[in-house]
């Protein structure tokens, strides 16, 4: 059979074309392939959104309640006042920010350029710069604030004067604050980070209580980041010591909590007092933000979870006696959530006024919804059921006694990761009660729960829900993989109000952009198909041969292949892969057992097992495919994965050498017996060494639980070719899990490749640089041709979304 290409060295005209589908550029290319509703809150129903449409970049006002859209603000006169503040032409169609914050009438406009924030009052002629004071974070009723200074929390009432609340803050132990480790520490040292306002400090709805997280990390041991070029110039590398615990130290972070009553000038602290069988939980509302107040501030509700996240509980607690109590536990041999998907808030919810909460579950093997009664212990009553799942809990109707959730899987028949809007009844007479499905079937309509607290205060970053505040209407993004997204403003009952704007695909079209192919594989002893997507270069010509690519990540909390057509063009694991199929490679996605969104058996399938992310059904699939495509050459595979992918890409050239010949791997977890404990325990389990300990007794001993799930155990096994990639400051994935698991393929007398990159984080593989490295390598070890490995690529990285 013929191969693709005959020439040996590659042109700059061939990366020239294939970087025409860069992600950046290819963002560039489409309209409102996703409208996100950012909705103004207090404000009513109202909400402003970012409409490209026709070339032009406008802030939109829409009012549902009178079916209106109207521009936000006058964009011409912004325009013009940032042109003279700027001295540079501003186009009123595309002014410099893609964010703001929207408050009125009249309508004041915040928006943030070239690292400054400003605000304009609409008809005004002047734009003001807001100053970066720390934030408070003021009380339910307005008289009062808290703030931090150090790391203790102080309080400001109506005369403006402080107030001290806690004495023993220091860098060890901290109140309203992060740990070390929250995977920005070098970025936070260098004032690179916003400032927050006191984080885990909630209040209650009275105003006279304070939950606040506190902070102990005074037994655990730091970590050294080796910065061997300073981003500032400095010609001695810099150390940059950030405390986080590896599997097995016995020095753990801990997290607890302290109540604090205000009712008196003397602020009164209390420590929580546990209950009997209280164990290892944990409780996260630093985490997750979800902290639920009765109305009269008589009892607070939190969630609470282990590490190895085998328990998991609904908690009150009792503000004047400080006393916690379990009201509903669950424990499982694996792992559990309390909703679908890691990223986002909890799909639980409490409705005091009922004395009643919703729980989400995964103990029938598909996630449900349950309803609890908060005063006995009565098993929970199912409000949802059957062989399809609840992915989030959206909203809560206690007029309407409705209750609104994303499910998917429910024909069984159409493509199970779309999202559908479903209602139940709260007055549940039998499980399914009242139900409907509000949108269209064969399309995903994007709707997924608000993102984690923690999350969105980190990355700054808001999160919509796609319901209005009140439940009334939702924004709809219906499309598919292969159909371009049409965004309607509808009544939460699913009839339309409104059509906001469509995709438009004619540039992608003319330069012969093309969207993945779509694929479903049945594999033997496995009760669910395993789905994903293709990705063929724009020149594909199915009577040549061509070398197979699996971008992988497998990773236990998040799905690899995009759900519809937003993610099929800015999809997190997508990133590149088009630039990559247009070097002559055929680029597979797929999402196996031990992945989510799909029952719990799919997801616990390897759990346990050496083979952790299951990389050995993911060379299955590849072989199935090939069964019926004879143009994917099976002696010509490789793979590449980043963070979670870098452990399966590198478990996959070990365990599965017959199939997979050149890897690349970058950031991955490849020993986690030297890895920081909640990216491990969480969803490998607890070390065990043995008699049920769980703490290493030197520094060397090593738990057999993680060494049969090391890529170090198999070092021996490594046939081709492997390009292992890390920067030396990602707090996400430290160095020297990669740099150990490096030096084990060394003294098996294996030679891999070291692609070392000075100063960078996590982000490096959105770097056009590391792509171009990943390219080149498979065009060497794959194709057989020589690249021009010092050729630049003029390309702007792009942000690789989470979800």
């Amino acid at each position: 059979m013929r191969t693709g290409h005959s020439q040996r060295t590659v042109k700059p005209e061939s990366y020239e074309w294939a970087f025409e589908v860069w992600p950046t550029q290819l963002a560039g290319l489409v309209a409102n392939s996703q409208v996100q509703p950012n909705w103004l809150g207090d404000e009513g129903n109202r909400f402003w959104y970012l409409d490209r449409s026709h070339g032009q970049k406008r802030f939109l006002l829409c009012d549902p309640d009178s079916a209106s859209v109207t521009p936000a603000f006058d964009h011409e006169k912004l325009a013009s006042i940032l042109s003279d503040l700027l001295s540079i032409d501003v186009a009123a169609e595309d002014l410099p920010f893609d964010d703001i914050s929207l408050k009125g009438p009249p309508a004041t406009v915040s928006f943030t350029v070239n690292g400054y924030v400003y605000c304009y009052t609409d008809g005004g002629d002047t734009v003001e710069l807001l100053t970066s004071a720390a934030p408070e974070l003021p009380s339910p009723d307005g008289t009062l604030s808290v703030f931090l200074e150090g790391y203790d929390l102080w309080m400001r009432g109506e005369s403006g004067e402080p107030t001290r609340i806690t004495s023993d803050g220091c860098d060890e132990r901290r109140y309203g604050a992060l740990p070390d480790h929250d995977r920005l520490a070098i970025y936070r040292a260098r004032g690179l980070l916003p400032k927050f306002p006191p984080l885990g400090v909630f209040w209650s709805p009275d105003s006279r209580f304070l939950l606040c997280a506190r902070i102990d990390q005074s037994e655990v041991e730091p970590y050294p980041f080796m910065e061997s070029v300073p981003y500032d110039g400095s010609l001695r590398p810099r150390v940059h010591n950030v405390r986080l615990p590896l599997a097995g130290d016995p020095g753990r972070v801990r997290q607890d909590y302290v109540l604090v009553d205000l009712r008196s000038d003397d602020p009164q602290i209390s420590e929580l007092q546990f209950p009997e069988g209280w164990g290892s939980l944990e409780i996260n509302a630093l985490t997750t933000g979800f902290t639920i107040w009765r109305d009269d501030a008589t009892e607070l509700f939190v969630l609470a979870a282990n590490r190895n996240a085998q328990r998991r509980a609904l908690v009150a607690i009792s503000p004047e006696s400080a006393r916690v109590s379990i009201v509903h536990e669950e424990s499982t041999s694996t792992f559990s959530e309390f909703g679908s998907f890691e990223y986002h808030a909890p799909s639980v919810a409490v409705l005091p006024d009922r004395n009643q909460a919703i729980w989400y579950s995964q103990s029938t093997g598909e996630g449900h919804l349950y309803l609890l009664d908060l005063d006995n212990a009565a098993p929970p009553a199912p409000l949802t059921k059957g062989d399809w799942r609840v992915l989030d809990l959206l909203y809560v109707d206690r007029q309407r006694q409705k209750v609104w959730f994303a499910a998917s899987g429910l024909d069984p028949d159409e493509y199970p990761y779309n999202r559908h809007l479903c209602c139940v009844d709260l007055d549940r007479q039998e499980p399914n009660s009242g139900f409907e499905q509000l949108t269209e079937a064969g399309f995903d309509h994007a709707l997924a729960g608000q993102g984690l607290h923690l999350m969105k205060v980190l990355a700054g970053l808001r999160t919509p829900s796609m319901l209005s505040p009140d439940g009334s209407y939702f924004v709809d993004n219906a499309s598919s993989r292969e159909a371009a997204t049409r965004t309607t403003l509808r009544r939460s009952d699913g009839s339309a109000v409104l059509d906001l704007c469509s995709a438009d695909t004619s540039a992608l079209e003319s330069i012969g952009w093309r969207p993945p192919e779509p694929f479903e594989v049945v594999l033997p002893g496995l009760r669910e198909s395993i789905h994903g997507v293709m990705v063929l270069p724009r020149n594909f010509d199915q009577s040549l041969s061509y070398p197979v690519i699996e971008r992988i990540y497998a990773g236990p909390q998040i799905v690899a292949q995009p759900r519809n057509f937003h993610e099929v063009l800015n999809g997190a694991f997508v990133y590149g892969a088009y630039t990559l199929a247009d070097m002559g490679f055929v680029v597979v996605l797929m999402d196996g057992p031990g992945t989510p969104l799909r029952s719990k058996p799919f997801q616990d399938q390897p759990y346990g097992e050496a083979d952790r992310l299951g990389v050995c059904y993911h060379a299955a699939v590849l072989h199935e495919l090939a069964k019926s495509r004879s143009w994917m050459d099976m002696d010509r595979v490789g793979v590449n994965g980043h963070s979670w992918g870098g452990h399966a890409s590198a478990m996959a050239m070990l365990l599965c050498p017959d199939t997979y010949h050149v890897g690349v791997s970058s950031a991955g977890i490849y020993d986690p017996a030297a890895f920081f404990t909640d990216a491990a325990e969480r969803y490998i389990g607890s070390p065990d060494y043995g008699d049920g300990r769980r703490e290493r007794r030197h520094p060397d001993e090593q738990p057999p639980n993680y060494i049969k799930m090391s890529p170090s155990s198999y070092a021996e096994a490594l046939r081709g070719q492997l390009l292992l990639a890390y920067g030396d400051l990602d707090e996400n994935a430290l160095p020297s899990s990669l740099l150990r698991f490096y030096a084990s393929l060394q003294r098996a007398g294996k030679a891999p490749d070291l692609l070392f990159l000075p100063g960078r984080s996590h982000a490096l593989f959105a770097e056009p640089f590391f792509q171009k490295q990943l390219i080149d390598y498979f065009l060497r070890h794959l194709r057989g041709l020589d690249p021009d490995v010092h050729l630049p690529i003029n390309a702007k990285p792009g942000p690789r979304p989470l979800i």
